[in-house]
């Protein structure tokens, strides 16, 4: 059996830097910046010169680095311990609660443009240690809380499906939109979110799902404007998660 995972065991902020001015004065949607060729790279775009900050004002995103930001699905076990120790590895995906709030560091509005979810490398071959370990398949998703901001979507070998989200409708019913493409924030009705220094933080909920058997590295990327002028890209710590044959 693998070792469980236990929270926490060293500081995991250091892997990469994981904010980064992209561009000023940039008028384009993100999404037509991030066609440039190795606009994929985990941190940030190498193809995009990095600027310094000109705002003091940025987000405060919360690190997937505990227990209650990062759950197993229920039913399943785990989390375990990757072979060097270093990560946590759920099993057949995880539930994922963050928060972002404006930092109270100048008065400049910050508006989120952009929300996705990268595959950084897909292992496909089976792990003995993990298949032994049993999952009781009796309960899938809980109902859970239901918001405004929150995320299912599905990883194969291929990438990311897209992402749905729960939106409430003014007689208390939910409905399940779809993302028009990778950005979890490309929906009818669109959730572009604006948030300023004294506003309350917002909450975001992912439930993610792996279709394909392997050992995947996933990582979450927000892009966001500051003050209309300065586009940021913060990176989120990578997690693993493992599905058996």
């Amino acid at each position: 059996m693998p070792q469980t995972w236990t929270w926490p065991t060293r500081d995991r902020r250091t892997f990469w830097e994981r904010v980064r001015t992209i561009g000023r004065d940039v008028g384009q949607p993100v999404v037509r910046l991030l066609e440039i060729p190795g606009a994929f790279v985990p941190g940030v775009s190498q193809a995009l010169e990095k600027t310094s900050a000109l705002f003091g004002a940025d987000l405060n995103i919360s690190e997937l680095d505990s227990a209650e930001v990062l759950e197993t699905l229920d039913g399943a076990p785990g989390p375990f311990a990757s072979d060097d120790g270093k990560s946590p590895v759920f099993v057949d995906g995880l539930r994922a609660a963050v928060t972002i709030a404006h930092n109270g560091k100048g008065r400049e509005s910050i508006l989120l443009e952009r929300v996705d979810l990268r595959v950084l490398e897909h292992r496909p071959g089976p792990i003995p240690a993990l298949d032994a370990a049993a999952r009781d398949a009796t309960s899938l998703f809980g109902a859970g809380f239901v918001d405004p901001l929150r995320f299912v979507v599905d990883v194969g070998a291929s990438g990311p499906g897209r992402a749905r989200r729960a939106v409430r409708q003014p007689d208390g019913k939910t409905q399940m939109v779809t993302a028009q493409g990778p950005n979890f924030l490309d929906t009818e009705p669109p959730s572009f979110l604006s948030i300023g220094p004294a506003e309350a933080p917002a909450m975001f909920r992912f439930a993610v799902t792996v279709r394909e058997p392997g050992l995947y590295s996933v990582c979450l990327r927000w892009f966001y404007r500051v003050a209309a002028t300065e586009l940021r890209q913060h990176t989120s710590l990578p997690v693993l998660i493992y599905k058996g044959v």
